[in-house]
């Protein structure tokens, strides 16, 4: 393998490792530049290893974007419920500029698991759209059709990949300011566990249960003159649908955040999940 073919073959696996966090903490100005070696020392492992490690699976089962979403999902609520543990402490932001939703997060409180339905619905949908779909989406549309659809690592890297996430959710978890010198209970960590790992099969039910993967023709190649054998047989090939068009997600998220604030409490926040 050449070097320019291996830098083409790094090159999206670099730009998605890098991206994803700086979407999930930085593109709304959770950290300036002073921060930007903790982003890429800490975060970006842990956030860059586990959207490596999400796409590359749903590539390889071809679970599509809706399995992407799921994993994504499950990332999400093992970020916020095992590894910082902002799920369940109820004073996560107190030293932020989000302090002041306190009361309201506090309206959609479940009884007796000690978390909100709104930031959980924060927490966890920030990361599916922001910390993997995002990032994956805009470093995919800078590939060929054919790239967008097939794994970028091999096992090695997968590995790596892997060992990344894992490192740098235990640098977090270790931390007492990563948890903000809290720890949830065992009864709400078999809770956060026990969601993760249904999104997990759910994700991997569309691998079982899906469909044949929509094909489409190859054209047939023109023949400079005439031939005696018959038509050359038709080419198949896989083809991925990408992502949606960026007004349809954008809608999506209008219309939720404006139903959660007309109907703010529980029927805001069903709405919200529901969308």
């Amino acid at each position: 393998m050449t070097t320019e073919t291996l830098r083409r073959r790094l090159a999206p696996v670099v730009a998605l490792l890098l991206l994803a966090p700086w979407t999930a903490e930085c593109s709304w100005g959770g950290f300036t530049l002073t921060g930007m070696p903790f982003v890429v020392l800490v975060l970006a492992p842990m956030y860059g290893g586990a959207a490596l490690l999400i796409r590359e699976t749903a590539r390889r089962l071809g679970l599509g974007w809706p399995g992407i979403a799921l994993l994504a999902a499950a990332f999400g609520v093992v970020q916020a419920g095992l590894v910082d543990q902002s799920l369940f402490n109820p004073g996560f932001l107190d030293d932020t500029e989000f302090a002041d939703t306190l009361a309201v997060a506090e309206a959609t409180s479940v009884p007796g698991l000690g978390f909100s339905a709104r930031q959980a619905v924060d927490y966890v949908g920030n990361h599916v759209v922001l910390t993997i779909c995002a990032p994956i989406a805009l470093v995919e549309s800078y590939l060929g059709a054919g790239r967008r659809a097939r794994p970028w690592l091999g096992r090695p890297g997968l590995v790596v990949a892997a060992l990344l996430w894992l490192g740098g959710s235990l640098l977090v978890f270790a931390d007492d300011g990563g948890r903000k010198n809290f720890l949830a209970s065992p009864a709400q960590l078999a809770v956060a566990t026990g969601v993760a790992l249904a999104l997990v099969a759910a994700a991997l039910l569309r691998h079982r249960h899906a469909g044949p993967s929509p094909v489409t023709r190859t054209p047939r190649p023109r023949s400079a003159g005439p031939t005696l054998a018959g038509p050359p047989p038709v080419g198949r090939r896989r083809t991925e649908v990408g992502p949606p068009r960026p007004v349809w997600p954008a809608l999506v998220v209008v219309v939720a955040y404006l139903g959660s604030t007309v109907a703010p409490g529980w029927p805001g926040e069903i709405g919200r999940a529901h969308v």
